[in-house]
């Protein structure tokens, strides 16, 4: 230890000093629970006596687990700093060797040197440990050594050998002590990161860049941030402080404006989900502009559009066929009910008493009939009331009591010999009527529910028009399925039917304007609805709408249903609107999928 003899003589000589350090203990580590000094010593003990400006030897050791890092180390010296490393001035740093473990527990000590302060006194050294270069990064390690450092003057310069005297670094010879030279402090210099001035627009974000200062007495660092708090979300200016004050208490301070300006028209377009036009903010159109623009209207927070024509056509009550709406008028609707258009509404058909009234269809009036009962046979009885009014029977014998009188029966009995000696000629193959004809026409005669040739056989029974499921040409219909029932065949050609697999219901007979089987107008008008969409009254009446959702289909199946006739006259775009042989074949096929049916002979 120095002497103090002449301590007080020299006392105002001196200038500053900087603090002494001195280990106590480890700073209460939040971020680094495993990261700790393990030692610390001042020129290899807990506290050394040094002249003023002299060089100190620091040793640290720190203990890393895995994950630690040790890149860096600050110190500072002050009188009578706090223990728990608050206060007191800036941390001068050194960039340590990088330490790290990967796993497991690992000791490192570094050395390095630090200058004690040139005023005589006695000083408290602190220590940080930091995972990043420049010390920074997260909160570090800490060691407080209380009193580490005492700064005495010495009476004479030591290491004087004979008339030659070694004068320590820091010191002067001054009538013949050793002395410090006093080095009069200058205030630190703090130096903005970045511009002085800076604007950020409302909502952006704003980054600090901080300051650093440099002073020749402690050296550098990180200057203090201070004054104002930049708020981005509110319009104005801001002053940001950035200061310094060193170990002998001069203190510079810098200042960064910060102007927070309001959005651009432009920008604010844009934050809005518009598109700037040069002068004006353009926005896409909002659902219920779009909605108005594309014929909508805007409901209720939605847009509801008017019927398509085919849907307004079914609300008009119409059926929409190929592209055209087909409405009944009041006096087709009246007529299709079976009642009596009198020009403006419809009437119920007038009631006549068939005796003695007769039915004016031009008027729907029942006028008193003037005329005598017919009587064919002459026997004074009424035909309306004859049991037999082709054979004068007075009487009105009835022997059998089957409703036809005994003249009759006789009748019948030679009509019945007469079929059965037709039969022995095994069915003669009746001639082609002389009224058939080709193309359209031809159904017309084959659809109209009458004997057209007087051979006693109507349409599909007769072999002039033919029947797909009739191969003998005569009024028998061997295998015939019938509506709602199973679709059988003749595999063995023994007149007897079998039944192929699930039941099906399929078209027998024919159907034309004239048709009044109610049965199969049904089946027919389910499977045009069911098959074209259409929405056809189910009333079993084949009136003019239904009729053209059947031209509908074979337009549909034109190739199935229109070409084969070609070759008979018929175009392939001239629909009959007639469930004629093809018509029928590709009905009964679409109703039961899988059964092939042949193609009919034609015509």
């Amino acid at each position: 230890m120095f002497s103090t003899n002449n301590r007080d003589s020299w006392a105002v000589k001196a200038a500053s000093i900087i603090s002494a350090l001195v280990l106590v203990g480890v700073f209460p580590a939040a971020a680094f629970a495993n990261m700790s000094f393990t030692s610390s010593t001042l020129d290899g003990g807990n506290s050394t006596t040094v002249a003023p400006s002299a060089s100190v030897s620091v040793s640290l050791t720190v203990n890393l687990t895995s994950g630690d890092d040790w890149r860096s180390t600050g110190w500072r010296i002050a009188d009578e700093l706090n223990s728990n490393g608050s206060g007191g001035g800036a941390y001068t740093c050194i960039d340590t060797p990088d330490h790290n473990t990967s796993s497991g527990s690992h000791s490192f000590t570094e050395t390095f040197s630090i200058t004690a302060p040139v005023i005589e006194d006695t000083y408290d050294v602190q220590f940080k440990a930091y995972d990043q270069n420049g010390c920074s990064g997260s909160p570090s390690v800490f060691v407080h050594k209380n009193n580490g450092i005492t700064v005495e003057i010495p009476d004479v310069c030591p290491n004087i050998a004979g008339d030659q005297e070694t004068v320590p670094e820091g010191m002067e010879i001054v009538a013949g002590l050793c002395i410090p030279i006093v080095v009069p402090n200058t205030p630190p210099i703090v130096t903005l990161n970045g511009d002085a001035e800076m604007n950020i627009t409302v909502g952006g974000t704003y980054t600090e860049l901080g300051a650093f200062w440099i002073d020749a007495q402690d050296g550098s660092g990180s200057a203090v941030v201070g004054g104002d708090s930049v708020d981005t979300a509110t319009v104005g200016t801001y002053v940001v402080e950035y200061s310094y004050t060193d170990v002998g208490n001069l203190t510079d301070t810098e200042t960064r404006v910060v102007n927070v300006v309001p959005l651009t028209d432009e920008e604010q377009c844009a934050l809005d989900g518009g598109t700037w036009l040069g002068e004006e903010c353009d926005f896409p159109p909002t659902p219920e502009e779009t909605c108005v623009t594309e014929g909508g209207a805007w409901i209720e927070g939605a847009c509801v559009f008017p019927p398509t024509p085919a849907e307004q056509c079914v609300l008009d009550g119409g059926v929409w066929i190929e592209g055209e709406c087909d409405i009944p008028t009041p006096q087709e609707t009246c007529e299709t009910d079976g009642g009596f258009w009198n020009g403006t509404d419809c009437e119920d058909i007038a009631n006549c008493d068939e005796e003695t009234q007769t039915y004016d269809e031009e008027t729907n009036t029942c006028t008193d009939s003037q005329e005598e009962p017919v009587d064919t046979d002459g026997d004074t009885i009424p035909d309306a009331t004859d049991n037999c009014d082709s054979a004068a029977n007075v009487e009105q014998t009835d022997t059998d009591e089957d409703g036809i009188g005994d003249a009759c029966d006789s009748n019948e009995g030679e009509e019945e010999n007469n079929e059965g000696s037709n039969e022995e000629n095994e069915n003669p193959v009746a001639e082609t009527p002389a009224n058939e004809t080709s193309g359209s026409d031809y159904f017309a005669t084959c659809m109209n529910n009458r004997d057209d040739d007087n051979d006693g056989l109507t349409d599909m029974n007769d072999p002039g028009c033919g029947n797909p499921f009739d191969s003998f040409e005569n009024d028998e219909v061997p295998n015939a399925p019938v509506v709602g029932g199973s679709v059988e065949s003749d595999a063995g050609g023994d007149t007897e039917s079998e039944v192929l697999g699930t039941s099906c219901s399929i078209l027998t007979n024919y159907i034309g304007q004239d048709t009044d089987n109610v049965e199969d107008v049904v089946f027919l008008q389910n499977f045009l609805n069911k098959e074209l969409g259409t929405t056809l009254d189910v009333n079993g009446i084949f009136d003019e709408i239904t009729k053209k959702a059947v031209e509908a289909f074979q337009l549909k199946y034109w190739e199935e249903i229109l070409k084969p006739w070609v070759p008979f006259g018929l175009s392939v775009d001239e629909p009959t609107g007639i469930v004629y042989k093809t018509t029928q074949r590709m009905i009964n096929m679409l109703s039961c999928p899988g059964m092939e049916i042949p193609m009919p002979e034609l015509p």
